[in-house]
């Protein structure tokens, strides 16, 4: 079997680290695989491999000169998942699509729900005729059945939960930490939707205690996120540590992982959390609520709520349920190779 991949970037985000984990999946079980990345902006976060090809092609003269119909051609794969919202657009032109995979990542509900009535139906309709009679794979139940919600009608829909190698996270969370603190750990892009601040509203409500709250990650709001710090009075309580790329060992040695996004397909920090036992508050996302379930609903929070995040992640340091396998077996690296394997049989 051979399954190529494409996506526009490869800067720091979920979807990109998804893309790098199926590529190692599928070549670890004797799958040939590749990826082509449109854009070479940004892509000096994370390793590539030798398969990673960039396509020196201008985004506005792909679909002129059938490049990417080209490419598919000749590289005859049996799969050929597309990634981001932004790529759906451009492939959803293409003649011949048998092969041809459309992953969505993100909730597309949440930027329908975050729109003008006019501005609802003009999206509306655009997405209804990008994703009208195509493959679709989603990475949350949730995701998926906010396609429907939104009259979407696409020619096969299946939800594929992102892979994860369980035992080399446990193997890489081994590695020494710096930090000698007691911490609480946010990973994520200094960006909007993640609300740091309502993260630091929170974490300022905790007093008393001395411990601190590392921040993980960059982007275009990491500046204003630290003058709102130095304003709330927590500069020599909050650690801005970067983007890392061994997330796991800061994630094993914390004593909680608090997610405070407005929205969140599949947050991929809250299952590898559960996977090294660490307990998890997380704002009531699609994603979220789609991974905490039974006992770990109750540390559930409001969105935009930092009161309702403080009083969750008080509970959570004093008193956490057991994390056993039953919230994250089913993101088994080897459970979700068999749905790719089977996926061409069950799109005909």
């Amino acid at each position: 079997m051979k399954i190529i991949q494409f996506i526009n970037t490869m800067e720091n985000g979920g979807a990109e680290a998804v893309v790098l984990n199926l590529h190692k999946l599928f070549l670890k079980n004797n799958i040939e695989s590749k990826i082509f990345i449109l854009d070479k902006k940004n892509c000096n976060f994370y390793k590539l491999p030798e398969e990673a090809k960039f396509l020196n092609i201008h985004k506005k003269t792909i679909l002129k000169k059938n490049k990417l119909e080209k490419i598919i051609k000749q590289e005859n794969a049996d799969i050929v998942l597309v990634h981001m919202c932004y790529l759906h657009k451009i492939f959803s032109k293409i003649k011949n699509q048998n092969n041809l995979f459309f992953t969505i990542h993100l909730d597309l509900m949440y930027k329908y729900n975050n729109k003008s009535d006019i501005k609802k139906l003009l999206y509306k309709n655009k997405i209804q005729n990008i994703y009208k009679n195509k493959k679709i794979i989603t990475v949350s139940n949730n995701i998926k059945n906010n396609l429907i919600k939104l009259d979407i009608k696409p020619q096969f829909l299946k939800t594929i939960y992102n892979p994860f190698n369980f035992q080399e996270i446990n193997k890489k969370a081994q590695e020494q930490i710096e930090i000698k603190d007691e911490y609480i750990l946010h990973i994520g892009r200094f960006t909007p939707i993640k609300r740091h601040d309502i993260l630091l509203k929170a974490f300022s409500e905790l007093k008393n205690t001395d411990i601190k709250l590392v921040s993980m990650g960059e982007g275009e709001l990491k500046e204003n996120i630290k003058s709102l710090a130095k304003k709330l009075n927590l500069e020599k309580k909050v650690i801005f540590l970067g983007w890392q790329k061994n997330p796991y060992k800061y994630i094993k040695n914390a004593k909680l992982l608090v997610s405070s996004s407005e929205s969140e397909a599949l947050p991929s920090v809250i299952i590898e959390s559960l996977i090294l036992k660490t307990p998890v508050v997380a704002t009531q996302t699609e994603g979220a609520r789609e991974i905490l379930k039974n006992e770990l609903t109750r540390f559930l929070t409001k969105i935009n709520d930092y009161k309702d995040l403080t009083n969750k992640i008080k509970t959570a340091l004093q008193k956490y349920p057991p994390i056993t396998e039953q919230y994250y077996k089913k993101f088994n690296d080897k459970i979700i190779l068999k749905e790719y394997l089977n996926l061409t049989k069950e799109s005909k």
